[in-house]
């Protein structure tokens, strides 16, 4: 994989923060309710974890992904048991 991929994953990653973080500030509380706002942020928390699983290896390597970030997509993207 080339640069150019993981700038396009990584771009989709910071537009997805971005994304969270203004949802969040709009909507304090989104997170405990259900409705639109809430399904909005998990579903970009979600594209978050999506993504980096399509970075490369030697870019994963340099930038060791972080504890918090791997549990919450574990518990996301695989059902329950």
């Amino acid at each position: 994989m080339n640069d150019e991929h993981d700038r396009r994953y990584l771009n989709w990653i910071k537009e997805s923060i971005e994304r969270i973080y203004a949802y969040s500030r709009d909507h304090p509380g989104a997170l405990l309710e259900d409705g639109p706002i809430r399904d909005a942020i998990v579903w970009r928390l979600e594209t978050i974890g999506e993504a980096t699983g399509h970075l490369s290896e030697a870019l994963k390597a340099r930038h060791p992904p972080r504890g918090a970030l791997l549990s919450f997509t574990d518990q996301t993207t695989e059902p329950p048991r």
